[in-house]
This record gives structure tokens, C-alpha cells and sequence, in this order.
């Protein structure tokens, strides 16, 4: 940047000896603004190499920091509310499979049982008497099958023995019917449970398969709750919550 300017001033300094020297009375004030003019230049010159070194130059102060951020693809959570129930582990509707009159209704709604307590019981009376009658018939039909067998082959026809085997199958078969209703005139509960409905009052005459109590068994709790189906299309894209 000196270079330039030492040059211009030579040119400006060149140019006001030839003025002197054609006008002798305007020499003098010719070289003063010759002067002048490359002083100006100098100046300007060196103020421009000055203000190009400062923009070049470094800056003060301490440097910037820069905060980095990695932008990537991850994984995206949704996560949706549905309402649901509280259900048992297991609902039953317990009825008694035999007909009669209810005489013993212990439970009220609300109440824990245990397994094997009594829920319901029926009338025994009924089915004690037919139980007694059954083994009676059964005990007469072995009587006279025995007697028949004796008299085989004489005055007792294979036909009349037969006919005794039947009835004596029958006796037998009643029997177990009778032991069979009476077994099952008492409900008890399947399993610890909690009684949540009482169908029926005490007194109450039932038929086969009337239901008397629901029970609930609470040893294992469990949510029940409806999802859209068009939820589970798109599954693969979210989980359900």
C-alpha cells in the first residue's frame, strides 16, 4: 500500500515543477497544493491499509462456543387410555340340579365362602325317603332273582328269570338315583369365592337348573377393556398402553 502512494506523490511533485517553471508566479502555490494533495493520498492510503488490516486481523475477545445436536430417527412412544372393568378370575352362576324346597339359604350378598360351604340346601326329608324305598325295592328284586335261580329248570320258565334280572338292573339303577339327589341337595361353593347376587329367598321350591347365587372368584384380578379394531391393524406402529 506505500508503494502506491510514494508514487503519486512523485507524479504530483513532477507536475508542479512544470507548472513553476511555465508560470513562475503561480510556481510557489502550485507545489504547496501538489504537497497537500499527495499528503491527503498518503493518509487516505494509510488509513485504507490500516481498516483492511483490522478486518484481516483476528478478533478480541474470548471465542464462541457452538452447542452440536445429533439429529436422528428414533423411537416414538403413543400412548392411548381406554376405560375398562375390573373382572374376576372366574363368575359362576351355581343352581342346584336336582328339584326341591329350599331350607337353608346361609349366604347374603357381599359374604366370602369358603370352598365346600354351604350355599344352598334343599328339603332332605324327600330324598331320604326316596333313597329308603330304592334300596328296599333293590333288596326285594335280589330276593327274587335268588329264589328264581333255585327253581330253574322245574316249574320257572328262562323268560321269568330274565325278566327278574331286569327288574333286580332297575333296582339298582334307582339306587344310585336316589344317592345321586341326594348328594346334590346341598350347593356348596366350588372354590373361595365371594357372593355377589342372591337369586332367590329361603322357602323358595326350585327346579333343576334354577340359579341361586353367582359367586366370584377373587383370587386373581383382571382388566377387561374393549380395543378398537382398527387400533390393533396399526399395533405395529405403537403399543397399546
Amino acid at each position: 500500500m506505500i508503494y502506491p502512494v510514494l508514487r503519486a506523490l512523485g507524479l504530483a511533485l513532477g507536475l508542479a515543477s512544470g507548472l513553476a517553471a511555465a508560470w513562475p508566479a503561480a510556481g510557489d502555490a502550485a507545489v504547496d497544493g501538489a504537497v497537500d494533495t499527495a499528503a491527503d493520498a498518503a493518509s487516505h492510503g494509510a488509513s485504507d491499509g490500516s481498516s483492511d488490516a483490522a478486518s484481516d486481523g483476528p478478533t478480541d475477545g474470548p471465542p464462541r462456543l457452538v452447542k452440536l445436536v445429533s439429529v436422528g430417527q428414533g423411537d416414538v412412544m403413543l400412548q392411548r387410555n381406554f376405560f375398562g372393568r375390573v373382572a374376576a378370575r372366574e363368575t359362576v352362576d351355581i343352581a342346584f340340579q336336582v328339584p326341591g324346597q329350599v331350607v337353608a339359604l346361609p349366604v347374603i350378598e357381599g359374604m366370602d365362602v369358603a370352598a365346600g360351604e354351604v350355599i344352598a340346601q334343599l328339603d332332605l326329608e324327600v330324598f331320604d325317603l326316596d333313597l329308603q324305598s330304592a334300596r328296599l325295592r333293590l333288596n326285594q328284586a335280589e330276593r327274587t332273582i335268588a329264589r328264581l335261580r333255585q327253581l330253574a329248570g322245574t316249574t320257572v320258565s328262562q323268560v321269568t328269570i330274565d325278566d327278574a334280572e331286569t327288574e333286580l338292573a332297575l333296582a339298582r339303577v334307582a339306587v344310585k338315583n336316589a344317592e345321586y339327589a341326594l348328594d346334590h341337595a346341598t350347593l356348596t361353593a366350588p372354590f373361595d369365592a365371594l357372593v355377589s347376587t342372591r337369586y332367590i329367598s329361603n322357602f323358595t321350591t326350585v327346579s333343576a337348573g334354577t340359579q341361586i347365587a353367582r359367586l366370584h372368584d377373587m383370587s386373581e384380578l383382571r382388566i377387561q377393556v374393549s380395543v378398537p379394531e382398527v387400533l390393533y391393524q396399526s399395533s405395529s406402529s405403537f403399543d397399546l398402553a
